[in-house]
Parts: C-alpha cells; structure tokens; sequence
C-alpha cells in the first residue's frame, strides 16, 4: 500500500465532533490534556483514552484532530475496528504526519501482526517525536496482548479512564450537538430524549441526527411528538437502543 492510500485512511471525519460539542465533566482532565496537545502537536507527547463505548472516547480524538489540523499540524486518526481484517502494513509511516490518532486498539489486541505492528509504530513515534494518541476498550494493563514490551509501551504517556456522563452532562451535550447542527433543541425535548432514549451518548446523538433529519424533511418542528415518532422508528430498526416509555 502506498503513502497516498495511508493518508486516505488516516483522515478524520465527523465535523461535529469538536471540543465545543463534549461536555467534558466528568473528564475534564483528558479532554485539556488533547487540547493542550492539539495546539502545539511538536511536544510530540504519548497518550491513551479507554473505556467502555458511547463514553467519548472517538469523539475527544476527532476533536483533537480538528483542532490540531486547524493549528497547522498534518494529522490523521485511523478506526483501527474497521481495519481488523486489513494488513497491518497500512501502519507503516505514519509516523510522519505530526500527530496520528489509534481508535479501538482492543480490536487488534492479540493479533501478533498486528501487535508487531504496532509496536513498530509506538517506537517510530516516539523517536521521530510524532504524538501519538490511542484509544481502546480497557486500560493498556488489562488489554489481550501477546507481546509484553508493547503492553510497557502503551503506558509511555498519559492514561486515562473516561467515564459516562450524568444527566446534566448529556444535556449539556445534546445542546452542543444540536447547536453544531444549527437548531436549538427545546428543553422539554431534551429532557424527554434523556428520560426515554438511549442511555449511550453516541445512540443519543444518533436519535438527535434523525430528529433533525426528520425535521427537515417534514417541514416540522422540533417538539416531543416528533422526538417520539423518531425513538419509535429508531426502536424498529434497532439502532437507538432506547427504553420503552409510556406518556411524555
């Protein structure tokens, strides 16, 4: 594979996912640590995001690729749980950009290739002084893998465990969101959406694109009728996750 097609795979994507748009508490502290990493990408620091899934942890990383291309850094984040099948050669270089972002490393974890791999990586960041920033499942301590020394690399830099929002945290994410998409959500919807829809962050702002969607198209406005005509297709199709409910 060439350098051409790296790149392609290494571009980041959803334009909402910003720093703006995360309510950071209660993880404040890794969300300042990519900031700060953002806005100077040459201190060519290491670190790892983990926990369980709908917590943040590809949105914070698309952030930082926004905001550090944004400053003038070559980045690029790569979905590692899209690519566990792929060869592990698409790893080679990418120590060149200025910064590189590993989503859902736990899906390679135990793959020798892979492993190796990234292994390989790791060091090639750290002596070119490229940041480096992943993001898996559990902590590097308690992932699958095979190769001790890459376990005794992922901890080089800064760890840190993310934690699910509170209501009052996913309201205040589902204003951002909805801000960024350029409504405003009322606040008797959102906080129907936060009695009766999913309790994953990124389920919820699933429901809230196809609120918008739906919006658009049906010329409505956003109210909790809508809003439950969405949980309830959502619900059909299985992709909300949300809870049954019964009244507003």
């Amino acid at each position: 594979m060439d350098r051409n097609d790296q790149l392609v795979l290494a571009l980041p994507s959803d334009p909402t996912a910003t720093f703006v748009t995360y309510a950071t508490p209660p993880n404040e502290a890794a969300a300042h640590f990519l900031q700060t990493l953002a806005a100077d990408t040459a201190m060519g620091r290491q670190g790892f995001l983990w926990g369980p899934r709908g917590v943040g942890k590809t949105h914070l990383l698309q952030a930082f690729c926004h905001a550090a291309g944004e400053a003038g850094a070559q980045v690029g984040i790569l979905p590692l749980g899209d690519l566990a099948h792929a060869d592990p050669a698409v790893l080679e270089g990418l120590e060149q950009l200025d910064a590189l972002c590993l989503d859902d490393l736990h899906v390679v974890a135990g793959s020798r290739p892979w492993e190796i791999a990234l292994f390989t990586l790791v060091n090639a960041c750290r002596e070119r002084g490229t940041t480096l920033l992943m993001s898996a499942a559990h902590p590097p301590r308690a992932l699958a893998l095979r190769l001790p020394d890459l376990a005794s690399r992922l901890v080089w830099g800064s760890v840190f465990g993310l934690e699910n929002l509170d209501d009052s945290g996913r309201m205040r994410a589902l204003r951002a969101q909805a801000h960024a998409r350029g409504f405003t959500i009322p606040e008797e919807v959102m906080a129907f959406l936060l009695r009766h829809g999913p309790r994953r962050m990124d389920r919820l702002v699933a429901v809230l694109d196809a609120l918008d969607r739906r919006s658009l198209v049906h010329k409505r406005r956003v109210t909790i009728p809508l809003a439950r005509e969405v949980l309830a297709l959502s619900q059909a199709t299985g992709q909300g996750g949300a809870r049954p409910h019964s009244g507003p």
